[in-house]
């Protein structure tokens, strides 16, 4: 969550700001070689755990693309930003983990560059600080729920945020509340841009390298058999009904919500009950690295021959 600092109001010539400051800490009064050495460390924890998110979101895709090439073709059509994807270009032949990394990298680019907000696909972490006279303030920018567990664990870091539209905590006094507001206000100075008035301690740059074993090792030890088929019974279920709905009139928001609903009816548990029986017959059951480098086009019939291979005469 974001610092703000608003014009709540103009007030003749002066301007009421509001002051919004929800990922505020405040660090320990380090030296600026304590402060180099803790960003170093961090840079380390961050680097650990970044790999570790974006294994997992490049596990998800990976399965799914890997998952959709067992889809009968009338099935593939409920899922037109996929079939798009693999048909475009040079992606047909490219493997289930070629497309998961390239897909990953045009988020990173949408996020970076384009400055487009897709939190699954943030993996940025960039803490900005501020001197103090008996501390150092710090504003932590990043989406994901892990970073923010990880920063709050660290020991001499202590919670230190700051707002003046509603009711201050109960457990700080009036006169606590008020010291973290003229603290507050000096750090971010006369902009209100942290990046500006402060020191920012970037520890995220691009998407690390993430290899097949890697990936593999996570979809076995995460990702059932069971879930990968319920995730796309329901999705066919959920899309059937959604294309009925939405067959005589335009799509909307609504239409969707309704289709969700019927899933959790009597009749879309029945529905998504055959569906997962029957792509229980056609899903692969284990996932080898082989499966994940192979180009995605000849992944069906690359496992059909293997299990013909396998099979006693």
């Amino acid at each position: 969550m974001e610092s703000q600092l608003v014009i709540d109001e103009w007030n003749g010539d002066e301007c009421i700001m509001s002051i919004k400051i929800y990922n505020g800490y405040k660090l320990p009064n380090w030296s600026l070689q304590e402060l180099y050495v803790f960003s170093k460390a961090l840079r380390k924890e961050v680097r650990e755990l970044s790999k570790k998110l974006a294994t997992k979101k490049m596990a998800q895709k990976c399965i799914g693309f890997f998952d959709y090439m067992f889809l009968p073709d009338h099935y593939k059509e409920l899922f037109p930003d996929i079939k798009d994807y693999i048909e475009k270009g040079n992606n047909k032949s490219g493997s289930a983990l070629f497309l998961a990394y390239q897909k990953m990298m045009e988020h990173e680019f949408e996020i970076q560059v384009n400055h487009k907000k897709i939190p699954e696909y943030d993996f940025s972490f960039d803490l900005t600080v501020f001197p103090s006279k008996d501390g150092i303030l710090a504003m932590l920018f990043a989406e994901h729920k892990a970073y923010v567990d990880m920063f709050k664990s660290i020991e001499g870091i202590e919670l230190y945020p700051y707002w003046d539209n509603t009711d201050k905590p109960e457990n700080i006094t009036q006169e606590e509340w008020d010291k973290r507001r003229d603290e507050w206000l000096e750090a971010i100075g006369e902009t209100g841009v942290p990046s500006l008035e402060g020191l920012t301690i970037t520890c995220y740059t691009s998407l690390p390298f993430i290899g097949a074993k890697e990936v593999v090792d996570y979809i076995n030890e995460n990702i059932s058999f069971e879930t990968r088929v319920n995730s796309y019974a329901n999705k066919i279920v959920l899309f059937q009904k959604f294309n009925e709905l939405t067959k005589d009139s335009e799509q909307s928001y609504e239409l969707y919500l309704e289709a969700v609903k019927h899933l959790q009816t009597e009749e879309g548990h029945t529905k998504a009950a055959l569906e997962k029986e029957t792509l229980s017959s056609l899903f692969k059951k284990e996932i080898v690295e082989e499966d994940l480098i192979t180009s995605i086009c000849t992944v069906p019939n690359h496992t059909q021959n293997e299990s013909s291979t396998n099979s006693p005469e």
